[in-house]
This record gives C-alpha cells, structure tokens and sequence, in this order.
C-alpha cells in the first residue's frame, strides 16, 4: 500500500508539472487576438424550416492568410483544416468553441488577412475529405466532395440542408469573433396534390429516381464577406424515397394543392440539370376500386435543380387522367400551406 501511495504521489506531481509546461507552451503560442466564431443573422434566419441559425450545433470550418491563396502555385497553409466548431452552451449558446486555439498573428508587416470557409452540418461531409483550393492569381475558392444522404423506407436516415458559409477577416483590427453568414447550397423537392373527383385518392409512396448522389460544391469569392455556390456534373446518381405514414397520405375529394410532404421533409437534392432519363418523380396510389396504380412524372429535358431554390411538383387527379405541374420558388421564402377543402 506505501508503495502505491508513493506512486499515486509521484504522478500527481509529474502531472503538476506536466500542466505548468503545456500552459506555457500555450502562453507562448499566442500571437494576438483569439479567433472565435459567432453565426450572423442571414440566409437560414429568414427560411420558414427547420433550418435556422439557432439550430446549427456545429460548423466544418477551413481557414488561412489571404496572401498565401494568391500567385502560389500550390494550397495555403492552413490555420484551420475542417476544424469542427461547436456551439458552446456555456457562453449563452450564441458564440461557438474549438480546441486547439488559434490566434491572430501580431507583429507581421503588411497585410495578412484572413479566409475562412465554414459548412454546416459537419455530419453533411464526406469523411476526412481534402478540399481543393483555388491557387494563381485572384483565384480564392474552396471545393470538397459530397455525398447526399438517402433516407431509408424507416425514415433513420435524415436529409440535412447543407449549408456554406464565407469571410474575410481584415489584418487591421481583427474581431473578436468571426461572423460566419450560411447559404442554402442545395435545392429542394416536396409535393403537393389536388383532387378534382368524388372520391378520395390515397398516396402510397413516392420515389425521386435517377438524380445525382455525389458531386463537387465549390464556393467561390464574389466580395468582401459573401459568396457562390456552383456545383459540377454529379458523379453518380441514386433514387430518394419519401417517408410518408405506413397508411399512406390521404387526399379528398375538392383538395386544392394539398402538400403530401410537410416542407420540412422536402427531399434535399443535389443542384444539377435532369432531362432525358434521366429524374422523375414515380407515385404509387389507390384510387376507387382501381388498386394499386402508378403515375410518373418525367423532369423536361433541361430543367434546371438550381442552388437555393425549391420546386413543388403539384399532382392533379381529376376524372379523366392525372397531371404534373411544377412551381418555382425562392428556398428563403415561406410557403403557405393550402389545407384541404372538402366539396360542397
């Protein structure tokens, strides 16, 4: 028993010490202002959805000096490397945390300037992925791959609105805290269905086939503190069930533009042009003593799944046949939910 007190002791010391030594290696690594993050009020704030700023948990952040992204030839050194940055509860939940700290640099002549690119949510990434930056002249861009999730018939697999988020932080007075401003960098499909007969329509299930699964988002500079989001052809393409209830989703007789998905569940997909064979929507249904039917509405060739914008593709059942029309909206704008109208 001594000997394991002595030993106890003796670590508790050599801890002791062992802390003195890293504090001061952390006192002499400092080199000015602590960076910190903090959300601005933007893009997700004004977005009638789940996502919000106020529910962002934790952002993938890249970030190093301007000067080294310009007339290089090769990558920046970066002083942040997909960092994960989490919301700090402690500090009121409205400022965020990380460890290592960074700090500002003090003492450098001539500008030094900061970039930094943010994506949230940091489960949206691929794992461990390298992003590509833009290097030459003016070029300051970052690209990373991405996969979009595919929820699964149980509904365990959730979609995540990713966002991309842009800054500039200036050599002259640097903030105490970064304000990153998101944008939505995926567009959005959800469904809506009108029914012009007697009898109710019961949709079964609902398919988005043959859309791209994996792609490249590039966020590119187009000013001081705000940005663009591109992405190339997808690399491969997959179909996205809708999870709707077991027993399906009813539609009445004289529905007007009954949304079949609430907004929220909304599929996330990829940006890109669909046509040919390529993206449709395939709708199964129950309809009088007709069973088990199945509808399909093909994307026109071209048509364009672009950044920050969502479509409804509206479903009419009428007597004589079925119909597909799509609506174009803006993804910040809310949409107003239309309930059923029972026939007179």
């Amino acid at each position: 028993m001594k000997t394991s007190k002595f030993f106890l002791a003796t670590l508790a010391v050599a801890g002791a010490l062992t802390a003195c030594v890293n504090d001061q290696a952390v006192e002499q690594n400092k080199q000015g202002n602590e960076i910190s993050f903090r959300l601005q009020g933007g893009v997700p704030e004004t977005k009638a959805t789940a996502t919000l700023v106020e529910h962002i948990d934790a952002l993938a952040v890249w970030g190093g000096y301007r000067a080294e992204w310009e007339n290089t030839g090769a990558s920046p050194t970066l002083t942040f490397s997909k960092t994960t940055v989490f919301r700090d509860v402690e500090m009121g939940g409205v400022a965020f945390n990380y460890y290592p700290k960074k700090y500002y640099p003090i003492g450098v002549s001539g500008p030094f300037d900061m970039i930094f690119y943010a994506f949230s949510p940091v489960s949206a990434l691929n794992g461990g992925v390298t992003p590509n930056f833009g290097t030459g002249a003016g070029d300051r861009y970052v690209t990373l791959a991405y996969n979009n999730p595919v929820p699964n018939i149980t509904g365990n697999t959730t979609q995540v609105d990713l966002l991309a988020g842009y800054y500039i932080e200036g050599s002259h007075n640097p903030a105490a805290s970064v304000n990153i401003k998101f944008y939505h960098a995926l567009s959005r499909i959800f469904v809506a269905a009108s029914n012009g007969t007697e009898t109710p329509v019961v949709i079964t299930g609902m398919t988005i086939k043959d859309v791209g699964s994996e792609a490249e988002c590039t966020i590119d500079e187009v000013g001081l503190n705000s940005a663009k989001i591109k992405w190339d052809t997808p690399t491969a393409t997959t179909s996205y069930p809708y999870i709707l209830p077991q027993s399906g989703v009813a539609v009445p007789p004289g529905a007007d533009k009954l949304n079949v998905v609430s907004m929220e569940q909304g599929m996330l997909i990829i940006p890109q042009i669909v046509g040919g064979a390529v993206g449709e929507l395939s709708v199964n249904y129950t309809f009088a003593n007709l069973g088990a039917q199945t509808a399909t509405f093909q994307f026109p060739a071209g048509f364009n799944l672009a950044v920050n914008t969502q479509y409804r593709i509206i479903i009419d059942f009428d007597a004589t046949a079925i119909s597909f029309t799509v609506s174009v909206e803006p993804f910040t704008d809310p949409i107003i939910e239309v309930p059923a109208v029972p026939a007179p």
